[in-house]
């Protein structure tokens, strides 16, 4: 049998979500039922403008971030193996994997965002819709 190894990895914001939503209330569970838009505002580093290029056309783009208001002051995410998602059929609870719940071993979050256009002398790609609060510290577009 091999021998798990455990690695930590660290990793620094590309972009950050721009929004009127602040609050989780303030927001629904998917972007497809988000009326807000957003913008993702790319940081400093010149590099990224220039890896916006061909990226117009795109009519989506998935964006990987942290749930960063569920992590706590000691760095680790805040989660149960179990838990009862807001809107099912039952009162059951389901395998953390199984659901969309924020509160994960890793507070890493996937979404799939509608791309209204892109200024990449800027930095920033505006969004229709964006089911991330203002503030989430992106780390990858794909």
């Amino acid at each position: 049998m091999a021998k798990i190894h455990y690695d930590s990895y660290s990793f620094q914001p590309i972009a950050f979500v721009r929004t009127a939503a602040r609050y989780r209330y303030e927001e629904p569970r998917q972007s497809v039922f988000s009326p807000t838009p957003a913008q993702l505002e790319f940081t400093a580093d010149p590099r990224f403008r220039d890896a916006l290029a061909d990226l117009d056309g795109f009519d989506r783009l998935w964006v990987v971030a942290v749930f960063h208001l569920n992590v706590n002051p000691d760095r680790t995410a805040n989660w149960n193996p179990k838990v009862r998602p807001p809107v099912t059929p039952d009162d059951k609870k389901y395998g953390v994997f199984s659901t969309r719940s924020p509160h994960r071993p890793n507070p890493i979050a996937l979404s799939c965002v509608e791309v209204e256009k892109i200024d990449a002398a800027k930095g920033i790609i505006h969004l229709r819709a964006c089911d991330l609060l203002d503030g989430t510290p992106v780390l990858d577009i794909k």
